[in-house]
């Protein structure tokens, strides 16, 4: 035998109970008598825009359009992650969420690419207003969709969070190495990263890269051999500190060649 179905006056006096099944199951509560419900509480709202089932348009516009309901932060961020809100109103909720909030949001991976974008936008423009704690911890929690304009980010602390973000990848790495207007800080975070210096091709691009500070050049030049320190200096386009000290480092590694053939007898323990 069937349960019957719950309605108007009825809603009232249900249990708590029956009401969120009821708001599982119906398509259009009847908000009016659930108000008078004793128990009635925002939560009823954000368990229904939370459900798994298709809720259909006119029934969150019905939820959005109230405007004591719309002044919820809860209410707003529920529909907001709503797979079944409509984007025009998605949109015009972006600006009302937190962008810790925005930050978790954007990895829901049923988000438009309009929508995605939209957050990323707004959590990047509330970024310079941030404390640098608070752009840190973006950093280093940021989705995937955050991490890319965050490269270019020229705080180094910043930057120190970003590339052990488990988000930022060999493509970040060498975008920001190879790119020609990035920040000597976040050129010289990426340089001393023990997770980025030790691929070969981020070395060689950092060595490119007119903008990497000096005081990185050594440490990197010093880990590649010789034939790859060659074809460096055959590059015209290689900066002048940079030929310099390669060229030191092979003139010295060919006097040490030169010097490493003991004769017989010799003692022939390397030396640190």
């Amino acid at each position: 035998m069937s349960v019957p179905r719950l309605q108007g006056h009825a809603l009232v006096n249900a249990s708590e109970e029956q009401v969120l099944k009821y708001l599982y199951t119906t398509d259009h509560p009847e908000w009016d008598y659930l108000r008078g419900h004793e128990s009635f509480s925002e939560k009823w709202l954000i368990l229904f825009l939370r459900r798994g089932r298709v809720i259909p348009r006119d029934a969150i516009l019905e939820i959005y359009q109230n405007k004591e309901w719309r002044k919820s932060y809860r209410i707003c961020l529920a529909m907001l992650r709503c797979k079944s809100a409509p984007p025009s109103l998605t949109m015009n909720l972006v600006g009302a969420i937190r962008w810790v909030d925005l930050m978790h949001t954007i990895r829901l991976p049923y988000l438009s690419g309009a929508l995605r974008k939209r957050m990323v936008d707004e959590v990047m423009e509330v970024m310079p207003r941030l404390a640098l704690g608070e752009k840190i911890a973006m950093a280093r929690q940021a989705p995937r969709g955050l991490v890319k304009p965050l490269r270019l980010q020229s705080e180094r602390r910043v930057i120190q969070a970003l590339v052990t973000n488990s988000q930022f990848t060999y493509e970040d790495a060498m975008f920001m190495a190879a790119y020609p207007r990035i920040g000597e800080s976040a050129l010289g975070v990426l340089a001393a990263s023990p997770r980025w210096n030790s691929f070969r091709e981020i070395k060689l691009a950092l060595l490119r890269n007119d903008r990497t500070p000096n005081s990185s050049i050594l440490p990197l030049a010093r880990t590649l051999n010789e034939q790859l320190l060659q074809s460096l200096l055959r590059e015209g386009k290689l900066k002048l500190y940079t030929r310099r000290l390669i060229q030191r480092i092979l003139e010295e590694r060919f006097h040490q060649k030169r010097g490493a053939k003991p004769g017989r007898g010799h003692n022939t323990r390397k030396r640190y």
